[in-house]
């Protein structure tokens, strides 16, 4: 039984994380109410915070704490995006108080990067991590 509950919890894994990693952001001032889970990513990143309570129940505090991170760093991401809109929104009051914007999103695209780096390793972490766990039943 456990290991069907584990397999299910993973099946639910896969499909959240592959929904993460091709999430695309949608700008606040387009969200409308932001009750659509497809523009709305701090409703994506609730449903990876509610997937880590499940995962700790199944496999423990640790899968927990992973998911969590992946959440954190979804919500980073995203938020970063944001700001990045902002900035080329803004452009030009950026360029007329004399601050450099391309320097400002060269660092902000750099970050972004490396976010998108560590949300996909860690979901490749995290995925191997299940299945460590899952093997331990040995059924």
């Amino acid at each position: 039984a456990l290991f069907e509950k584990r397999w299910a919890f993973w099946e639910e894994t896969k499909k959240l994380g592959y929904k993460t990693q091709t999430f695309k952001h949608t700008p606040a001032d387009e969200m409308g109410d932001g009750s659509d889970p497809e523009k709305n990513f701090w409703i994506v990143g609730q449903e990876i915070q509610n997937l880590a309570k499940k995962g700790c129940v199944l496999f423990g505090k640790k899968i927990e704490t992973e998911i969590n991170e992946i959440a954190e760093t979804f919500k980073k991401n995203h938020l970063l995006q944001e700001r990045i809109l902002e900035k080329l929104k803004y452009k030009d009051d950026y360029e007329r108080a004399g601050k450099s914007i391309r320097e400002e999103l060269s660092m902000d695209f750099d970050n972004k990067r490396k976010l998108d780096l560590q949300h996909s390793q860690k979901w490749n972490e995290l995925a191997q991590h299940i299945f460590d766990k899952i093997r331990e039943l040995e059924v």
